[in-house]
């Protein structure tokens, strides 16, 4: 029978579970998750979710890799590589190699650097999952059945504990952050990784809260000058790595992260929290299923609208030139600057920037960096459609955010007609899935000017194949560029 992790359980049930006695009697949350944590196993995971952490560490990589041609890829490589003996992690494209710690920090940059990577109501979990797993998997020689097992059990106790902790909607506007709740994914795929006890697990878990970067978004995505810092991934990712790792040395990080009035929620600038949320249905019921994955290289929340833009342009076959106005009706949240911003001079910028997007989509811009590249960006014609884009705030909208990203779009044409449709769920997510063929070929996409053909059948041959895998060096040895690249 599949044990289900309930908050509400008492000291007598959790000493029939077997939970380390020394965290005992208060049996804080974090002991809790790692009673979880520690006792999962590769054979306690159906095989359809071992399947869906492999769609992930696909659409990861190819994120990470994707992300290198960016100007913030090639800054932090640039900055933070570091040389020197006992180099142990990938770099997953380059030639080189760095500590697990500095791999880790680098890869969850560029794996979130063109705003690629997955996505679930309210983050991207993946960024600082995957990145930190496969540096430490690295690092520790570790095998194909450990690194799935660890990815799932991270996402599962990640995911939970950021549905518990999410703020209003009225406090998203003005404080908001990925990174800070991020930084447990990467504790607990790295803790699991190295095999910390339930002890060390616990306070592994609450180390990573402790010293989680703060909620930035407010500035460094919504601010005037959006910004490469962004989500805060690589710090996340790098504060989770090293909470696993001084744990493991017996360092110590409070066991009540999560409880009371000065629990992590508030913290991280919450300000509500919903601890029942934090162990529903664990072990149960798998959310690394309900993981979506993007068909554009931009803000999750902008999807829906690029979708029913689309949908309009195929249906109706219109000209751009006869595009009076292009109306798009979505939440509060997605009706200011940068969304608003109609002439990006910046990656940064232009991924969030809605009226600009909306302009690439219809132009048939190429999918990937060439949608951020100068002579996109500076195209008049791109940014004189940009100008036609008219964002407006919907009532039913805002009231399905986050967990529904409802969009409406009319296309007002020059012989008076008004083209319109609505998408209530985004390509990628359970209700509108993309195929596992279209991971791949997005892989292809994204890593096209590192590898050749035949180096990417043989990678994604060995990630469908990742549990048969004794040491997950002989994945990432595979990434070694086959092409001569731009980098």
């Amino acid at each position: 029978m599949k044990k289900s992790y309930i908050l509400g359980a008492n000291k007598s049930q959790w000493e029939n579970e077997s939970v380390d006695q020394s965290l005992m009697p208060s049996c804080f949350i974090a002991s809790r998750l790692a009673n979880y944590i520690t006792k999962t196993s590769f054979g306690d995971i159906p095989i359809e979710v071992v399947e869906s952490a492999k769609v992930n560490i696909m659409d990861s990589i190819s994120c990470m890799i994707g992300g290198l041609f960016t100007p913030n890829g090639k800054i932090v490589t640039e900055a933070l590589l570091q040389e020197g003996d006992n180099l142990e992690s990938s770099i997953l494209g380059l030639e080189r190699k760095t500590y697990a710690l500095q791999a880790s920090l680098i890869n969850s940059i560029l794996a979130n650097a063109l705003d690629y990577d997955d996505y679930y109501p309210l983050s991207h979990p993946n960024a600082t999952i995957v990145p930190p797993g496969l540096a430490v998997s690295e690092a520790y020689k570790i095998n194909g059945k450990a690194f799935l097992t660890a990815v799932v059990v991270a996402n599962e106790v990640y995911l939970r504990i950021m549905r518990s902790l999410l703020p209003s909607k009225k406090q998203q506007e003005e404080i908001f952050g990925f990174g800070a709740h991020q930084t447990f994914g990467a504790a607990i795929v790295s803790g699991k990784l190295i095999n910390l006890n339930e002890k060390q697990m616990a306070y592994a878990i609450g180390i990573a809260g402790a010293n989680a970067p703060i909620s930035s978004c407010a500035k460094t995505v919504w601010g005037d000058t959006p910004t490469m810092v962004k989500n805060n991934y690589g710090l996340a990712s790098y504060v989770g790595v090293l909470a696993s790792k001084l744990a493991k040395y017996g360092f110590t990080g409070p066991l009540d992260i999560f409880e009371g009035k000065t629990g992590f929620w508030k913290m991280s600038g919450s300000d509500q929290f919903k601890p029942e949320e934090i162990t529903r249905d664990l072990g149960i019921n798998y959310l690394i299923k309900e993981i979506q994955f993007k068909p554009y290289p931009c803000c999750r929340w902008l999807h829906s609208s690029l979708d029913a833009i689309l949908k309009l342009k195929r249906k109706y076959n219109f000209e751009i030139g006869d595009i009076e106005k292009i109306e798009v009706k979505t939440h509060s949240l997605t009706t200011v600057y940068p969304f608003t911003n109609s002439k990006p001079k910046t990656l940064e910028e232009a991924i969030f920037s809605f009226k600009y997007l909306a302009a690439v989509v219809i132009s048939g811009i190429p999918l990937g960096q060439k949608w951020y590249d100068k002579e996109t960006l500076n195209n008049l014609k791109i940014l004189a459609l940009a100008e036609k884009v008219e964002i407006l705030e919907d009532e039913e909208v805002n009231s399905c955010y986050p967990d529904k990203l409802l969009s409406k779009v009319s296309i007002y044409i020059s012989n008076g007609k008004c083209l319109s449709t609505r998408v209530d769920y985004p390509k990628g997510t359970v209700e509108n899935p993309i195929k596992k063929y279209d991971i791949e070929k997005k892989f292809k996409q994204l890593t096209q000017e590192v590898f050749t053909d035949e180096k990417v059948k043989q990678i994604l041959a060995v990630i469908w194949k990742l549990e048969q895998l004794d040491d997950i060096n002989k994945l990432t040895s595979l990434f070694h560029p086959t092409r001569v690249s731009q980098l």
